[in-house]
């Protein structure tokens, strides 16, 4: 009789940010909606700008930022409302690992997500802007 023993944190940890991964790839609906969102933030933002007023250079971050934030919450709410429209979550906390490496998972899978997702406005935002990323991040 074999027993299994069950992953460690970090070993859980990635396989939750791997299934969550996964769900998004196979549906695209929240990466789609936050990157439409994400335009739609540069393009609002760009005719809202009054440049006598602000500078690109000072304005781009803080534009940035908000789409950041609000591209993450969009991925963090749809992560979690997959999980719970099954009734999954349940599952999930009860799986022998700890709470700790669910947390992780989640939280890693949502960071790829909005790196994925932000890579497309961060280049955009220069298109609108004058302002100059540093050349090793994006060219």
């Amino acid at each position: 009789m074999s027993t299994r023993v069950p992953p460690g944190t970090f070993a859980a940890a990635a396989l939750i940010a791997r299934k969550d991964l996964a769900i998004e790839f196979r549906t695209r609906s929240a990466f789609l909606a936050a990157t439409v969102f994400s335009l739609l933030a540069i393009v609002i933002f760009f005719f809202a700008w009054d440049s006598t007023a602000v500078s690109a250079v000072d304005l781009a971050p803080g534009v940035l930022w908000v789409i950041f934030t609000f591209s993450g919450l969009l991925g963090l709410h749809r992560s979690f409302g997959v999980e719970e429209a099954d009734r999954a979550i349940d599952a999930l906390l009860a799986s022998p690992v700890d709470r700790e490496a669910v947390f992780l998972g989640k939280a890693l899978a949502n960071l790829l997500f909005v790196l994925g997702v932000q890579a497309l406005p961060f280049r955009r935002s220069r298109f609108f802007t004058t302002f100059r990323s540093p050349g090793f991040w994006v060219r």
